[in-house]
């Protein structure tokens, strides 16, 4: 296929804006808009504004009641930025995806794409570590002063971007009512890890206004002290035991799990606590293995629970037991917590 997905379209907006989004792909109609999207992206210069590429397109007009526009907008105002020209080439906030193609949703695989990859997971092995690092050093050269990365399954390869290309972990983990939040800075941008905006990802009206005053006191470079998560009734060592309770085998290949004294397929929980609390399971489970694609226990565990939130029966067979919650809201909630404190646990064994 053509380059242009690397070297090539950006995002909507302008590179020398101070706040970025960027999200997972885009969303799109249908197989048809897919296509027509997909023909002409390769087309684009590297930023283009969103009312000219919708025309482009075969809009009218802009959609309306787009998520992720309407949370730029509000954290544009509340970074006393213009409002009126989100994700346009004179003004002051980017959007961008980590990924090209425009999906409808999260699990379609469309013949518009089928021509490109054979499957998502074909594409995603392609593409995803390099568009990452590609973000990564633009973000690097343009400075931009905050960027929301928003959408939860793909901040690992993120964070693995920025940390590759000397950025660093702020080793704390903000509390957005009932979302988690993480940053990473690099050079003078402050990276905000959140989770994606769409409808289905049930932020509440307090995560949206705590996310808004929370991005307004990075922008102006004041004290995040109290807004830390409170002390949560779980224990770390609960979380882990739940992420790795019945993973051999099934997420983490038998060599790579004999690499752990003590851990077996039919481990009960109470002889894993004792696992995870010893300091040879930090060293296994942040090594990189070959036999996981170069990736660490912990983000192979974190890969299947995400996919697994797409399936309602996995949702609640695998997940309901291993973080709690009750209905899908819940139950993603408790992922997202967990998933979120987990990597504050790495960042702190790191420091």
């Amino acid at each position: 296929m053509s380059d242009w997905v690397m070297t090539g379209f950006v995002g909507y907006g302008r590179l020398e804006a101070d706040l970025w989004l960027l999200g997972m792909e885009e969303h799109c109609l249908d197989d048809a808009d897919a296509a027509t999207r997909l023909q002409l992206l390769p087309s684009f210069p590297l930023t283009i504004g969103v009312d000219e590429a919708h025309r482009r397109y075969g809009f009218h007009e802009l959609p309306r009641g787009v998520a992720v526009w309407d949370v730029a907008s509000e954290l544009a105002r509340v970074c006393d930025l213009n409002t009126s020209s989100i994700g346009e080439l004179d003004g002051d906030v980017l959007l961008a995806e980590l990924l090209p193609f425009p999906r409808p949703t999260n699990d379609a695989w469309l013949p518009a794409h089928a021509a490109l990859f054979a499957d998502y997971d074909c594409y995603t092995r392609a593409l995803l570590a390099p568009r990452a690092a590609r973000y990564v050093r633009l973000i690097i050269e343009h400075a931009p002063r905050v960027v929301v990365v928003h959408g939860a399954r793909y901040h690992s390869d993120v964070e693995a971007a920025v940390l590759a290309l000397g950025g660093a972990r702020v080793a704390r983990l903000f509390a957005l009512a009932n979302k988690p939040a993480r940053v990473l800075e690099i050079g003078r941008s402050q990276i905000v890890l959140v989770h994606n905006f769409g409808r289905s990802a049930a932020w509440s009206t307090d995560a949206k206004a705590t996310l808004s005053t929370f991005i307004a006191a990075l922008w102006r470079e004041e004290t995040l002290d109290g807004r830390e998560t409170t002390s949560p009734a779980v224990s770390i060592e609960t979380l882990l035991v739940g992420m790795f309770h019945h993973r051999m085998g099934n997420v983490l290949p038998k060599e790579v799990a004999a690499a752990l004294p003590g851990f077996a397929l039919d481990a009960s929980k109470a002889s894993l606590v004792m696992v995870v609390q010893r300091e040879d399971f930090r060293r296994w489970a942040t090594t990189r293995w070959s036999a996981l694609g170069g990736r660490t226990a912990i983000e192979a565990c974190v890969a299947r629970d995400l996919a697994d939130l797409l399936s309602e029966a996995k949702r609640y067979t695998r997940l309901h037991k291993r973080y709690g919650g009750t209905s899908a809201d819940e139950i993603r909630a408790a992922v997202e917590t967990a998933h979120a404190r987990i990597a504050t646990w790495e960042s702190n064994g790191a420091s």
